[in-house]
């Protein structure tokens, strides 16, 4: 069947259930990066003057000239794989072919990757520079309670691989994919929390976190300590400041986690929140303990950009001369 929307009119009784459901399986974010793609598309085809005609879909010209557009113009290989992406969504939603898969512009984006020297220079967070971070926690927060807030956050994040964006709010207004407090439960062996949406989830996952077996550094016993002093009365999102009851947001996090490892690790290493999701998908790549299938369902990846996650770590020897920890008892996460 053509599933094109010429073939499709108001005598289809059930035609725009269909199209709802399909706009429906692409969550708000991914909606906005295609719409934000396929502009740009459409600016520079009339730009060349050879505008696009949309009831047709975009041709093997165009898509052509505009790789080459957005090579010229120093665009990075991960954003014109995105703007692949979305002409491969509207190319399927008009049911016109799916051009981004031929021969010329698979090779072309083959050499842009291949000649796309840029690296995520974002170092990964090692469980024992995790564990030093934390220790400072003390000093550069400033209460008992932002401790505890913070030290809940690093600890989730780390050992489930939560991205940025699943745990924190981008503003205080913003946090459509922060975990809801009624989502999670904590056990003595294990907790429990749903991922409402996701960036490669829009229908949510369930995570299950065992413990760690380890007081100072044991995301379950961390989160039970946090939920004790959690202030109620406010936002159902889990991570909430105490004076305030607003949420926790990504900036904050970044700011205290440059605070506490200022001085651990050599100034020149770039290090940021994102480093906790790099650093746990490291710390299981290093352990040899978890196949690469494995790595990539608990980060919740639907590709293989995981192996970009997948970085060497920072030199650091255990803290404090302790041994060094038992990854088995320490990454453990199921669906």
């Amino acid at each position: 069947m053509n599933f094109s929307t010429d073939k499709w009119d108001e005598a289809h009784l059930y035609a725009s259930n269909v199209f709802n459901l399909v706009d429906n399986s692409l969550a708000p974010s991914t909606k906005r990066t295609y719409n934000g793609a396929l502009s740009k598309l459409d600016k520079f085809a009339r730009s060349i003057g050879d505008p696009i005609d949309w009831t047709a879909g975009v041709s093997h010209n165009i898509l052509l000239n505009f790789i080459g557009y957005l090579w010229e113009k120093s665009y990075a290989s991960s954003t014109a794989q995105t703007y692949l992406s979305a002409v491969a969504y509207i190319q399927g939603l008009i049911g016109a072919p799916d051009i981004t898969n031929s021969f010329l512009v698979s090779k072309a984006m083959k050499g842009y990757s291949n000649a796309d020297k840029r690296q995520d220079s974002r170092q990964p967070i090692s469980f024992n520079l995790l564990k030093s971070i934390i220790a400072k926690l003390p000093e550069v927060c400033s209460s008992i309670y932002e401790v505890m807030l913070f030290k809940a956050a690093f600890l989730l994040a780390w050992t489930a691989l939560l991205r940025v964006s699943e745990y924190t709010a981008r503003t205080q207004s913003a946090y459509s994919h922060c975990i809801q407090k009624p989502y999670v439960d904590t056990f003595d062996s294990h907790m429990t929390l749903f991922l409402e949406s996701s960036k490669s989830n829009k229908d949510g996952v369930w995570l299950n976190v065992k413990a760690s077996g380890l007081p100072e550094m044991c995301p379950v016993e961390a989160m039970k300590e946090y939920l004790l002093f959690r202030p109620e009365g406010y936002s159902d999102i889990l991570f909430l400041h105490i004076d305030s009851g607003k949420p926790l947001t990504a900036p904050q996090v970044n700011h205290v986690l440059q605070l506490a490892i200022k001085g651990l690790v050599p100034s020149q290493l770039k290090f940021s929140s994102h480093s906790l999701r790099i650093g746990g998908a490291s710390q299981m790549a290093d352990s040899h303990l978890f196949t690469d299938q494995e790595i990539q369902e608990f980060g919740r990846w639907q590709s293989d950009a995981y192996q970009s996650y997948i970085r060497p770590l920072p030199p650091t020897g255990p803290v404090g001369g302790e041994p060094t920890v038992d990854l088995p008892n320490t990454l453990l996460l199921d669906y």
